[in-house]
């Protein structure tokens, strides 16, 4: 291989590394931006007109066959400590649900997740994308 060859393949080699940084870097800041955690209150959950885009933390009491939850909506004490409020939200996960951390088999009484939905009339919140949360926050008791 002559040398402007070799220097035209370390050129390309160097070239993909740099994109494949900048796609891999991108995508990490992506899903941190969606992983940003709700900030919705009890009341203003309970306001919410169907319809309405909500972002939950939600601690799960019960599952209700394969796509039902019900649990408490958490309010944030600090970055890694929720506390539950009186509020209860009922769920249903969507079937072409988008996982950002975790999977269907997590959601299981006890843990605690984001839920990103819109709440329909009877106050259900339709789920199409989920940040399981368990493994980075923890409950704080009353």
């Amino acid at each position: 291989m002559s040398k402007v060859g070799k220097v035209f393949a370390v050129a390309v080699v160097t070239a993909a590394c740099v994109v494949a940084v900048a796609y891999v870097g991108y995508d990490v800041m992506v899903r941190a931006m969606k992983m940003a955690p709700a900030q919705t209150t009890a009341s203003q959950y309970a306001a919410a007109a169907a319809g309405t885009p909500l972002k939950v933390v939600v601690r799960i009491d019960k599952k209700d066959g394969p796509d039902l939850v019900a649990g408490h909506l958490m309010t944030s004490i600090s970055e890694t400590e929720y506390r539950a409020t009186p509020q209860t939200v009922r769920a249903r996960i969507e079937p072409a649900v988008r996982f950002i951390m975790g999977s269907m088999s997590d959601l299981k009484r006890g843990e605690i997740a984001q839920f990103d939905g819109t709440r329909d009339s009877e106050g259900v919140l339709h789920v199409r994308r989920i940040v399981v949360l368990s493994s980075y926050v923890h409950e704080v008791a009353s």
